[in-house]
């Protein structure tokens, strides 16, 4: 008798939220008729959630699959079911990975485009002329999109070929990962020799949760579970590649099953408001086109308690290097980009094609703080990457 877990209690659907409405949602059984029920004859506690003894939410097979259903628009969400099998005797586990997107939203592209006037010359383009210059820009995009995975796909398999561990921490990542936990509400000290204790989170219920965006393969995550005390921190990692979550699984949840992975859109964060003590995003925020970076604070600073923190690296490079790829991209290859995109080809050895980043000036970072109430901790230059630390201020929505 197989069983799939979603983690360790009831707090997943304390925070997991529709992507459409921000609705609540709740686990039903959805059966082989294709109906979708609630999951009757199975045992659950006054607040409707199905749990073994240990506490987990869990689903028999013959029942049907576990869907999450949006109690506002009545949306209905897959799990993806990402089978454990590392430890000995739990090959009939499987972890569900929720499956929280909203697809192509062609309102949101267009505001991005007509209403924020991305383009320079928008002023003088009637509407119709706008949703036209924002779709070839979305397909071109879309293209650049496409060929980001398999450059990883291919570092990843090297790696693991090598024996190296992606969870290893160097002294200057640790560091990092250090002063992320140590700005925390209620202080959520990074591990030692000596131990220490934890505080509690904003909302008083001693547990502190934090948001790994764009995951990958949950090496950041385990990272962040491992510094901090596992009685005081809360994982989400999320990413919207399938492959990378299905690592991520299992090399973190077998060991700690407080650490919840979803498949879903750093975009359109599917989180509850105000639910989160932190955000985490490495090396993630190139990948955010300038045209919608406030998108991607709008959505941080909704999820995030006040006085959360947030941990953003951003992409640099020279002036004279970003002005010559977008003079190259606009005026030579006739491409719709727009200033601070850097599209390059990677090394042949990591698959060939192109590459879309999307460089990053302090001042800009400080900009989009600014205006979306965080308070700069640090902003730090290691390489070719800015480390912002920063925190949200009381009173900002």
């Amino acid at each position: 008798m197989s069983t799939a877990a979603i983690g360790k209690g009831a707090w997943a659907l304390e925070v997991l939220r529709c992507p459409f409405c921000m609705s609540e949602l709740a686990i039903d059984t959805r059966h082989a008729d294709g109906v979708t029920r609630d999951a009757d004859g199975v045992t659950r506690d006054a607040d409707g959630v199905t749990r073994d003894q240990d506490g987990r939410m869990e689903q028999r097979q013959e029942q049907g699959d576990w869907v999450l259903r949006c109690s506002g628009c009545e949306r209905v969400y897959p799990f993806h079911h990402v089978p454990l099998g590392h430890a000995e005797g739990d090959t009939q586990r499987s972890a569900l990975v929720p499956r929280l997107r909203r697809g192509d939203d062609l309102a949101t592209l267009e505001q991005d485009i007509v209403v924020n006037r991305v383009d320079p010359d928008s002023t003088r383009l009637d509407r119709r002329q706008h949703v036209a210059q924002a779709e070839r820009r979305e397909r071109f995009l879309r293209a650049m999109m496409g060929s980001i995975p398999e450059p990883y796909a291919i570092l990843t398999t090297r790696k693991r070929s090598s024996g190296r561990d992606g969870q290893a921490v160097s002294p200057h990542e640790a560091a990092t990962v250090d002063r992320f936990l140590n700005a925390l509400p209620g202080n959520v000290r990074a591990s030692g020799k000596n131990g220490g204790t934890t505080a509690g989170n904003a909302d008083g219920t001693g547990r502190t949760t934090v948001l790994d965006l764009a995951c990958g393969e949950g090496d950041w995550t385990a990272r962040l579970v491992k510094r901090g005390y596992s009685r005081g921190l809360r994982a989400i990692g999320l990413d919207g590649r399938l492959p990378s979550l299905r690592h991520a699984v299992a090399s973190v949840i077998t060991t700690d099953q407080d650490t919840l992975f979803v498949d879903g859109d750093l975009m359109e964060m599917p989180l509850a408001s105000a639910s989160l003590d932190g955000v985490w995003c490495h090396e993630a925020f190139e990948y955010v086109r300038p045209d919608r970076r406030t998108v991607f604070f709008r959505q941080v600073n909704r999820v995030l308690r006040p006085g959360g923190v947030l941990f953003l690296s951003a992409e640099t490079a020279g002036m004279r290097a970003i002005t010559r790829q977008y003079a190259l991209w606009r005026y030579v290859y006739r491409k719709p980009v727009i200033f601070w995109e850097y599209i390059y080809p990677p090394p042949r050895a990591h698959g060939g094609g192109w590459h879309y980043h999307a460089m990053t000036a302090a001042h800009t970072l400080r900009d989009l703080c600014r205006a979306h109430g965080f308070a700069v901790l640090s902003l730090q230059r290691a390489g070719s990457l800015w480390l912002l630390l920063a925190r949200k201020q009381e009173g900002t929505r």
